[in-house]
């Protein structure tokens, strides 16, 4: 994987899939290289979907979740209403408000 993203350096499905890689090889964690691949393949393509579903579980990893929800929103406006994904997007997005929200309560106290 390593030899093609050397050979297609700005291929956004190349870096997401390696991204992806290195994350399963080193128990599903996002942080670190994966992160960088992706931000590397969102800045060619800032649609691109399995880069926009990948940075926002690593965005809510690391507990950031406003950044989280902005990837989400992102992709949830290009998969049809009714797909799986968009449920499964729509149930990260409620819980990654949660959290912001729970955050900013707990700010204010």
């Amino acid at each position: 994987m390593q030899q093609a993203d050397r050979r297609k350096p700005n291929e956004p499905e190349i870096l997401a899939e390696y991204a992806e890689v290195l994350a399963i090889q080193r128990g599903r964690a996002l942080d670190g290289e994966p992160m960088r691949l992706l931000e590397r393949a969102l800045k060619i393509d800032p649609n691109h979907p399995k880069a926009l579903t990948l940075a926002g579980a690593a965005a809510f990893e690391a507990k950031d979740y406003k950044r989280a929800v902005v990837y989400w929103e992102r992709l949830l406006g290009q998969v049809p209403a009714d797909s799986e994904l968009a449920q499964a997007l729509q149930t990260g997005l409620a819980q990654a408000r949660q959290c912001v929200d729970h955050r900013l309560s707990a700010a204010h106290q």
